[in-house]
């Protein structure tokens, strides 16, 4: 009897033990899924206000561009002109000066971080001495960039550029930067995106929601958002943080597409301009940029296409001497589309100094140009202008 009450302890010991670390494992892994869930390798589940949820619904449905999802009718401020562009200090009035280049993209087009005089268009517009519109709009996938430039008709400018940051390629599989923007901003960024069918772009307008659906949207867009990429449980093989918790990290640690680049030291946006990938992205954002080419043309004008790396895309070139998006720099190439890497000037200036130096490091614009940034910038876009003679 006594041999027996021995054995039956040790047996409870033992699995009071793998209780405790089964228990250990899951608070380590819930926590370790609540880091990843923020930065998009596990699905985030947005927090809803109850409250406020009418209110904002309300506000958001009169509030959005219909057709771009934003800027929002409220944004109309002082950083922007009576035409939509950001304020060009140095040709300030629209009416006065009519503009010999327009821009188009997203913040790194805008200048999110520095003041209007220290964008890199404004100090274009100086050393060209004639008026650099900027359409450029923050978190806009090159997708909105092109159809705000195709809704701007009034638009005069014999040169259009259309701007493109290798994270846009992310921007145009998606219908909400809400999959995108870290941490997430609870559904208020849905957007249109194109898809290909039968071998062409077409559009998918923005999602309109009832007020119920815009909740289930938030906490279930898989159901929601059929032509959304980053859902989970779609072709990105991003899950939720569920029971048991360690489970979902290892699914997460080996299945996870964007998580797969991060590992093998690449940026995040590295694996989508891999030619026949499984959301499209390199063949969509191709035929949206050859569309921006062939529309311009059409209307007269000269269209460029520049691309713009952040310092992840740089320091990942100098390691491996291959930008992430040089796929998509060859199509264009091959299609007889103007583009222009800024890449290649930032590479020679770093061969002068730090490029590091360039970049802010402030929270709220971290890894956009800073104001030194954004005059090599600009020098190095007008030198290409004038090498080429277009002005």
């Amino acid at each position: 009897m006594a041999k027996y009450n021995s054995l039956k302890f040790k047996i409870l010991k033992f699995v009071s033990l793998l209780i405790f670390i089964f228990l250990l494992v899951e608070i380590a892994s819930f926590l370790v899924g609540d880091f990843l869930e923020r930065r998009f390798v596990i699905f985030y589940k947005a927090k809803i206000d109850y409250a406020k949820l009418s209110d904002n619904y309300s506000r958001y449905m009169s509030e959005r561009h219909d057709l771009l999802g934003w800027p929002f009718k409220s944004w109309q401020s002082e950083m922007r002109d009576k035409t939509g562009s950001r304020i060009v200090p140095a040709f300030s009035d629209p009416g006065e000066h009519e503009p010999c280049v327009s821009l188009y993209g997203d913040s790194f087009t805008w200048g999110s971080g520095v003041d209007n005089e220290d964008t890199w268009g404004n100090i274009l517009s100086e050393k060209l001495g004639c008026r650099v519109s900027n359409y450029g709009q923050p978190a806009y996938g090159t997708d909105q960039a092109y159809l705000r430039y195709e809704l701007n008709v009034g638009d005069k400018a014999p040169i259009v550029i259309l701007g493109h940051l290798s994270d846009d390629i992310l921007r145009n599989i998606s219908q909400s930067y809400d999959f995108i923007l870290s941490p997430p901003a609870s559904g208020f960024r849905y957007k249109p995106r194109f898809i290909l069918e039968e071998g062409s772009i077409k559009l998918i307008p923005i999602p309109d929601f009832s007020e119920e659906d815009y909740e289930k949207a938030i906490l279930y867009p898989e159901q929601h958002l059929p032509y959304e990429y980053f859902v989970p449980g779609g072709r990105s093989n991003i899950s939720r943080l569920t029971f048991p918790y360690s489970w979902s990290i290892l699914k997460a640690l080996f299945q996870n597409k964007p998580l797969r680049s991060i590992l093998l030291g690449k940026p995040y946006a590295a694996e989508f301009y891999e030619e026949r990938h499984d959301s499209d992205a390199l063949e969509i954002t191709t035929q949206i940029a050859e569309s921006f080419n062939d529309l311009a043309k059409y209307q007269g004008k000269i269209p460029i296409v520049i691309i713009f790396p952040d310092l992840d895309d740089i320091s990942y070139y100098k390691k491996n001497g291959m930008w992430i998006f040089q796929n998509l720099i060859d199509r264009l190439n091959s299609k007889n589309i103007v583009v222009f890497n800024v890449g290649d000037g930032l590479l020679e200036y770093d061969r002068k100094a730090h490029i590091e130096e360039l970049f802010l490091t402030e929270p709220t614009a971290r890894g956009h140009y800073n104001e030194r940034g954004n005059r090599v910038v600009a020098d190095i876009i007008y030198n290409y202008l004038k090498s080429k003679r277009l002005l």
